[in-house]
């Protein structure tokens, strides 16, 4: 039960995001039981919260169950991979790799909405959506 109350709020934060935030392409949340990522240094997997990405014209988030399997690393890693989703611009600046993953515009956003769910009630706010 635990773990589908998670997920739901997940989705609640999501369109509370979508709704303060548009982004320039839809978005879609998709939990998997852990995401890995190689670490080339230890050479082997490091699993980590979560992911954002374009497919087909869709930003797609993943969370990790393993990862944010609590209410704080779920939240703060919804409004971290949202703050891709704001900040993401055109398929072929990705595609070519200039651009910083956690640059400029994406600190200002998500410095945004880090203030806006602790300081000013988003938290409270997102759970109408």
């Amino acid at each position: 039960m635990r773990r589908k109350a998670l997920e739901a709020r997940s989705r609640q934060i999501l369109r509370w995001c979508e709704a303060s935030w548009p982004t320039p392409y839809p978005v879609k949340l998709t939990w998997k039981d852990e995401l890995l990522d190689k670490d080339e240094k230890f050479k082997k997997d490091q699993p980590y919260h979560g992911e954002t990405y374009l497919h087909n014209g869709v930003l797609r988030i993943d969370l990790s169950r393993k990862k944010c399997s609590t209410y704080s690393n779920m939240i703060d890693t919804m409004l971290h991979e949202y703050g891709h989703c704001r900040d993401w611009r055109h398929a072929r600046l990705e595609r070519d790799g200039k651009r910083k993953i956690h640059g400029p515009e994406w600190g200002l956003f998500y410095a945004e909405i880090y203030d806006l769910w602790h300081d000013e009630g988003g938290w409270h706010e997102s759970k109408d959506y």
